[in-house]
């Protein structure tokens, strides 16, 4: 009897352990499937959420492409009209603001698409792209609809028409510049020579300085004016005022008493008479009577268009003499910054003509 006791013990503890060890397995099975779960949930909603901000912030992209689209359009069309001209038929034809209107609207038609599907965040990326693609493949139409359109409008106007009256003005003006060269031409050969070089010599309290007309053949009109001012004696008591790093320039404000500023008629100039290092020119815009040595090479600076206006600086003689002179006034006291004007002008005390 107790040997039968003994072993159905045993075989309740081995039973008890196996149920045992089942039940462990069976709720640690339990655990790994409810945190699996938790965990494929979290990773959607990231998803979602990720998607969410992609949609978004490519839909932000995409309408300021819009705007800018829009404007470009916009400022296509404005900017090939000629106001300046009222009998621009530009203004009569519809067909480039035509298509305007229909590029518009198809935009618009792709924004609203856009807007709608990006307001609903299921929507896919692959769906953000396609709009993204069609709405720049229609920009790229409206670009090239709104340019074909302009060309046309423009072939449709013809040519631009010159304006007659200033066409005749300008040719008037031409004209009276040729009849003066020529008068100033014949007066300088016969007061000084055919062929002759006329010198125009300086005494300053800084030293001589010696300087060569330029021939009556490139620049008669502005020598003429130049000389007569020395032949009058008007140079005499004025002086260098300004020391700038490209020029040495001179005017009459040191003299004394009353005098007169007479200025050149037009901007005379040669394109084989150009502002090198020790040529010099007629300063302003009308020039004179300020005129200035080049320390530097000035021809693009002081040629025509350098200044602002269309027009050139003459340019109507070259030292031939007087460096020392000129590094002299270049070391006077003057101001660092701005005009750099000097602080006790160098004085011309007399001007002359000699001829060779």
């Amino acid at each position: 009897m107790w040997k039968r006791l003994d072993r159905w013990w045993k075989s309740a503890i081995v039973g008890r352990s196996v149920v045992l060890m089942l039940t462990v397995m069976a709720v640690g099975l339990g655990v790994l499937v409810v945190v699996g779960v938790v965990d494929w949930r979290g990773e959607a909603a990231d998803d979602a959420t990720v998607n969410g901000k992609l949609i978004r912030h490519t839909n932000a992209e995409l309408m300021k492409n819009l705007e800018t689209c829009r404007l470009d359009l916009e400022t296509c069309v404005s900017s090939s009209k000629d106001s300046a001209d009222p009998s621009n038929k530009f203004h009569s034809d519809p067909t480039p603001q035509t298509e305007l209107a229909t590029c518009r609207k198809e935009l618009q038609d792709y924004s609203s698409r856009l807007e709608s599907q990006s307001s609903i965040h299921e929507s896919s990326v692959s769906e953000v792209k396609q709009l993204t693609k069609a709405l720049r493949d229609a920009e790229g139409a409206c670009a090239r609809r709104v340019q074909q359109a302009e060309s046309k409008a423009k072939k449709a106007r013809g040519p631009p028409h010159a304006n007659k009256k200033y066409t005749d003005l300008k040719g008037k003006w031409s004209k009276v510049t040729q009849e003066l060269q020529k008068h100033s031409r014949d007066a300088l050969r016969k007061q000084y020579g055919e062929g002759k070089k006329i010198i125009v010599n300086m005494q300053t309290n800084a030293g001589p300085l010696a300087i060569e007309m330029a021939p009556d053949t490139l620049m008669p009109y502005v020598t003429k004016w130049f000389v007569d001012l020395v032949g009058s004696g008007y140079w005499d008591g004025c002086g260098f005022v300004r020391a700038a790093g490209h020029v040495l320039q001179a005017n009459c404000n040191p003299k004394k008493g009353p005098h007169t500023y007479p200025s050149i008629a037009f901007q005379e100039y040669s394109e084989e008479y150009t502002h090198k290092v020790y040529t010099v020119g007629v300063a302003g815009f009308p020039g004179g009577p300020d005129w200035y040595i080049n320390i530097v090479d000035n021809v693009r600076n002081h040629g025509p268009g350098g200044q602002g206006p269309p027009e050139a600086n003459p340019c109507f003689g070259k030292v031939i003499e007087g460096f020392e002179t000129i590094e002299a006034i270049k070391k006077a006291p003057h101001e660092p910054t701005g005009f750099n004007g000097i602080f006790d002008p160098i004085i011309i005390s007399k001007a002359s003509i000699t001829v060779v």
